[in-house]
């Protein structure tokens, strides 16, 4: 599709990908670009925070307070609505699964997505552009390249006896060892040890490595906040955030009852009485 338009790769920057490639790519019933955003987690980091950091905003900043009311907030999320003239209709219900599909059956361009989708998108059983995919790294905002960037977390639950504490703080050195790195990348994983992306063969297996190591390079931002509160907030932000999308509320509105509601629940979790540290 990128080659019929005109184009030899896809584009460095957000604002030529509305501005150049998406006008030449929406047409025929197809369309340049699918971002998933259902409502829940896929809206609040998929969708919602992805248009926040690389435009130089913030959900909150350095002392917990809402930052969306900051015009680089504003411009990034004011910059979602436009896109999506160049989206397929309904994308507001797109979860990771239909954003892939649309992709896989070249009724899209472009998406941006877990490397994890890869295999699906390189089985000619459900595939139809097996060998037409690239991968690239996420688009720069006017703040740099900041995609949205995760993997897999685990960790030693303090609710159970110390003997199955200690089985499973040696099952996780195990599993995340240099000798099984290898193995739980082929196996859907994205190990943290970056020796892993040097072996030769596993760079050829899986072309979306060079450019997910050289998007780690940027001090990306969390896109999920690693505190106890974050569930309640991904839940409003995952309610306002459609309703901007869908119509129902403007940017401006719906960024106002996200920070009322935000700044509500970090109140009363004790972040502005100095009960808890304020740490992103």
């Amino acid at each position: 599709m990128l080659k019929a338009a005109g184009f030899d790769k896809p584009p460095e920057t957000w604002d030529q990908l509305i501005t150049d490639y998406a006008p030449k790519l929406t047409k025929d019933g197809k369309y340049a670009y699918a971002l998933q955003s259902r409502r829940g987690e896929t809206q609040s980091c998929d969708s919602f925070m992805r248009f926040l950091w690389p435009w130089g905003g913030s959900l909150l900043d350095s002392k917990f307070k809402c930052n969306l009311s900051d015009p680089k907030s504003q411009e990034g999320l004011e910059f979602r609505l436009k896109l999506m003239k160049y989206m397929p209709p309904g994308i507001v219900d797109f979860d990771h699964s239909e954003a892939v599909n649309a992709l896989a059956q070249g009724q899209v361009a472009m998406i941006t997505e877990w490397s994890a989708f890869y295999s699906t998108l390189t089985d000619p059983k459900t595939s139809k552009i097996v060998n037409s995919l690239a991968i690239a790294p996420e688009p720069k905002g006017p703040d740099g390249r900041k995609p949205a960037l995760g993997g897999f977390s685990l960790a030693v639950t303090t609710q159970v006896d110390d003997k199955k504490k200690g089985a499973a703080w040696l099952f996780i050195q195990w599993v995340t060892s240099k000798a099984k790195a290898k193995e739980y990348v082929e196996d859907g994983g994205v190990s943290g040890r970056q020796s892993t992306y040097q072996d030769k063969d596993l760079v050829a297996k899986y072309p979306f490595i060079p450019p997910m190591v050289e998007s780690w390079q940027q001090g990306v931002p969390e896109y999920r906040p690693r505190f106890a509160e974050w569930p309640q907030l991904s839940d409003i932000i995952a309610e306002w955030g459609t309703k901007m999308m869908d119509g129902q509320s403007t940017v401006k509105q719906a960024s106002d009852q996200i920070c009322k509601q935000v700044e509500d629940t970090l109140k009363k979790a004790g972040y502005y009485d100095g009960k808890k540290p304020l740490a992103q």
